[in-house]
Order: C-alpha cells, then sequence, then structure tokens
C-alpha cells in the first residue's frame, strides 16, 4: 500500500501538477505542425514539385521524426565502394534532437525536488529507497508516454486542420529529397508506425539514463550526458545507439541498412534495467540526502 501511494504521489506531482509544461509542449507541436506546412507549400511550389501524392499526417510526422542518413554512411561507401556518392549530404537533425532535449528538460528537476521535500520523509521514516526508486522509474516511463501522447495528439490535429489526410502512409518527398542517400532507400509504400512505436522507448532509456546519472553524479552532468548520446546517435548509426531506431531515415522500412526495431527494444530494456540496478546500489549505499543539499 505504501509503494501504491508513493507512486501515486509521484504521478500526481510529476505530473499532473506540471500541466503547465505539458500544455505548452501540446501549443509548441501544434506551431512545428505549421512550419511543416510551410516546408510542403514550398516544395509544391517548385517546378517540377518533388511531391507527387496527397500530403498525409505521416508526411508531416517525417518533418518530426525523419532524420538524416548517418553521418558516418560517406565512409562505409569509400571503405566498400573506393568512391564517394555525390548525393550524399548530411543534414543535421535538429527537430528530431530538440524534442528529445524538451523531454529531458522535463524530466530533470523533479527527482530532484522530491528527495528535498516529500521524498526525504518517505525515505528516512520507511527505510524504503527502493520504492522510492522504483516509483521514479515509473514516473519516468509515465512521463515520457504522457508527453508524446500530447505531442503526437496536437501535432497530427494540425496537420489535419491545414489540409493533410489522416493516414500514416509517407510519400516520395521526405525519403528522397531529405534523406539524401538514395542507394540505401527501400522501395515504397513506406509507413512511419513503427518509427512512432519507438519513440516512447527510446524517450525511457534517455530518462532512465538521465536520472541514474543524475542521481551518481549531478543533474548538469546527466543532461550533458543524454545530450551527447544524442548527437552521437545524429552523427552515427549503431546498433547501441538506440536514439537512431526513432528517426525514420534510420529505419530498416525505408532504408536497407536501417535499424531493427525489436533489436533496440532489447538494448534500451538491459540498458533500463542496469540503470535500476546502478540507481538502487547507489542509493542504498551512500547519504543520497546529504549529499544533494
Amino acid at each position: 500500500m505504501m509503494f501504491i501511494n508513493i507512486v501515486r504521489c509521484d504521478l500526481n506531482n510529476g505530473i499532473l501538477k506540471n500541466w503547465k509544461f505539458y500544455l505548452f509542449t501540446g501549443a509548441f507541436f501544434s506551431i512545428l505542425a505549421i512550419f511543416a506546412y510551410f516546408d510542403f507549400d514550398a516544395a509544391l511550389r517548385m517546378t517540377p514539385s518533388p511531391i507527387t501524392a496527397d500530403i498525409t499526417v505521416g508526411d508531416y510526422l517525417c518533418f518530426l521524426f525523419g532524420g538524416t542518413s548517418a553521418g558516418n554512411l560517406p565512409i562505409e561507401l569509400i571503405d566498400k565502394n573506393n568512391i564517394v556518392n555525390s548525393m550524399f549530404k548530411f543534414s543535421f537533425p535538429s527537430i528530431w534532437i530538440l524534442i528529445y532535449l524538451i523531454l529531458l528538460l522535463l524530466t530533470l528537476e523533479y527527482p530532484y525536488e522530491d528527495l528535498m521535500g516529500f521524498g526525504k520523509n518517505i525515505i528516512i521514516l520507511s527505510n524504503k529507497i527502493q520504492y522510492w526508486w522504483i516509483s521514479k522509474c515509473i514516473w519516468i516511463a509515465a512521463s515520457v508516454f504522457v508527453y508524446f501522447t500530447i505531442a503526437l495528439t496536437c501535432f497530427s490535429v494540425t496537420a489535419i486542420m491545414l489540409g493533410a489526410k489522416a493516414n500514416f502512409e509517407i510519400g516520395t518527398y521526405y525519403p528522397y529529397f531529405r534523406f539524401n542517400s538514395y542507394d540505401f532507400v527501400t522501395e515504397p509504400p513506406w509507413n512511419i508506425m513503427p518509427t512512432l512505436l519507438m519513440l516512447i522507448p527510446v524517450g525511457i532509456g534517455l530518462g532512465m539514463i538521465q536520472l541514474t546519472v543524475s542521481m551518481v553524479i549531478s543533474r548538469l552532468a546527466s543532461y550533458l550526458v543524454s545530450t551527447a548520446i544524442l548527437l552521437m546517435s545524429a552523427y552515427m548509426q549503431s546498433v547501441l545507439l538506440f536514439p537512431n531506431v526513432s528517426m525514420f531515415a534510420r529505419s530498416v522500412e525505408v532504408v536497407t541498412n536501417g535499424q531493427i526495431a525489436w533489436v533496440e527494444v532489447i538494448i534500451i530494456a538491459w540498458i533500463s534495467s542496469i540503470c535500476m540496478l546502478v540507481g538502487y546500489l547507489y542509493l542504498k549505499n551512500s547519504d543520497i540526502i546529504n549529499k544533494h543539499r
């Protein structure tokens, strides 16, 4: 019963009372949908236009999570074919990274604030630090779920209001004119749904890494570590850099050398389990309250 009350308290204080941030999230993603509309509008005005089919919600979502071909791709081409793919041009996935940086900022402060407040009383009076820690891990997962649910809902509704067709199919515009690596694009039709399903697992994995590092070292260090993982994922494609799988341009659904979702789920589960264990052992054997004062 005590554990359930702790979880309920975390969900209330860490999510419900933080409603202003989630309201900002909804407004921010609606604005991003408007930016996507102008991007498509500019493409439609080109002669000839790279857009050859109706714009869908999937096309709009590709504006957010399309990403780009990996920065290490030209090196692979040189090694294998002794040539440089002149069509390749790396495009930094700024929107994709920004989406995760906002999420990580959202989940950065609450564990510390709770540790200095209500959580401190729970740890001292109950001597059940494992309850406090597991509850924070559950809160991370719930926060990621709420964040992406609000973000995708507001973005998709705005896209439909701007004229997008209500389906997740993707035309040729983003794969051919934004990924810039024709040799590695599979044949259409494409669907962005597998990429969307990986957003929450990737967010949880990043959140668990940040939560653990913030307890062991500091909040600033944890945010820098999470940012470094995102930056490495932007420039390099590797099975261990699990954020890759939440970019459509790195998914096996659209590129022949893409990341496989179920493999990344196993890696995320493995990393999250290690974070839970390391965090628990550290909290159990350290004076965590005095350290973070």
